[in-house]
């Protein structure tokens, strides 16, 4: 008679840390419509951005980015090749992505504020705090072309 191995459990989901959008201001006022921006930098310069601003769901965009830790220049390009509307200067931060503790099993970083400001316009700012991106949003994505609105 045959037995069958018990089925594994499902692997615990990693955590995804990064960037949630706060704040996004135009001409030096708050924008207040329903928005959720979430950006994931990683060491190898790419970047994935997850956003809502029309409530239709989360659509993940991805591309490139470099970061000039001297200057805090910020710059990015979509995969599709467009580049981000601005060239932005970081500050509140000098890093994009926290560092795991391999002991303790902690990120660093979680809590930290990071306001990105518009190189050539000084009222336009986006506001993120660091922290874990929830599950529901990664597994909710419709992947599909970046049209509409980008927020970077």
């Amino acid at each position: 008679e045959e037995t069958t191995p018990p089925t594994p459990p499902d692997p615990k989901p990693v955590d995804v840390y990064g960037w949630h959008m706060t704040k996004w201001e135009v001409g030096g006022d708050d924008t207040n419509f329903p928005k959720e921006v979430y950006i994931v930098f990683d060491e190898e310069k790419n970047f994935e951005m997850y956003q809502d601003v029309s409530s239709n769901g989360f659509v993940k965009m991805t591309g490139t980015y470099t970061f000039d830790e001297t200057s805090k220049k910020l710059t990015g390009k979509y995969s599709d090749g467009e580049n981000w509307a601005y060239d932005y200067t970081v500050s509140g931060v000098d890093w994009l992505f926290g560092q795991l503790n391999q002991e303790t099993g902690e990120m660093s970083g979680v809590g930290e504020t990071m306001v990105m400001t518009a190189a050539d316009d000084s009222t336009y700012k986006l506001t993120f705090v660091y922290g874990i991106i929830p599950d529901e949003v990664i597994n909710s994505v419709m992947v599909r072309s970046a049209e509409g609105v980008r927020i970077l």
